[in-house]
């Protein structure tokens, strides 16, 4: 295999997320410290998406529809969703999910069925911590899964056979002024 070292124009230090375009190759988005960069030629040039909901937040995560590439799922301060291709976003649900969105994964034949992991409110105990899941593209969300309020998921992986089904990594974390709980009995 070969490495190629894109000359970006972009902040690679703050990628956070890629996705590619199972269609077309050389399409990918990344997630990134300014918003999504886009590149419809492997990497050679670049579009940056810089949207009103991310302000100056980065993105941290995305998922793509693979029946459909052209819908795109983006969390920064916002659960927003792209029909477009990134062009533009809409939020699809302010409140959804949370602070500390670290993964998103969209059903391959469905597009509106995407779970999301979240970490949760990083300086203190959090209800929002856990694995949400979606069926209406974004309108409604439900907790799917739950440990604790200082336990979230921070990554998550569809089953390629079997999208029904989900593996997820839960992290037991607290940020405190004076230190720092990182990793307890409830991750896994």
């Amino acid at each position: 295999s070969t490495f190629t070292e894109w000359n970006t124009g972009i902040e690679t230090e703050r990628v956070r997320a890629l996705e590619m375009d199972p269609a077309t190759p050389g399409r990918f988005w990344a997630a990134t410290g300014d918003g999504i960069a886009r590149t419809e030629d492997g990497g050679a040039t670049w579009t940056t998406v810089r949207h009103m909901y991310w302000w100056d937040t980065p993105v941290y995560a995305l998922g793509i529809g693979r029946s459909n590439p052209d819908v795109l799922y983006a969390h920064a301060n916002y659960m927003t969703r792209s029909d477009d291709g990134g062009d533009t976003f809409e939020i699809v649900h302010a409140g959804a999910c949370g602070p500390g969105v670290r993964d998103i994964a969209v059903h391959p034949a469905d597009p509106d069925i995407v779970y999301v992991a979240a970490l949760g409110h990083l300086w203190g105990y959090s209800g929002t911590r856990g694995l949400y899941k979606t069926t209406d593209g974004g309108e409604t969300w439900e907790k799917v899964l739950y440990i604790s309020p200082l336990t979230g998921v921070v990554d998550m992986a569809m089953d390629p056979r079997d999208p029904n089904l989900l593996y997820a990594t839960a992290f037991q974390r607290e940020r405190r002024t004076w230190s720092f709980l990182g990793g307890g009995p409830e991750s896994g």
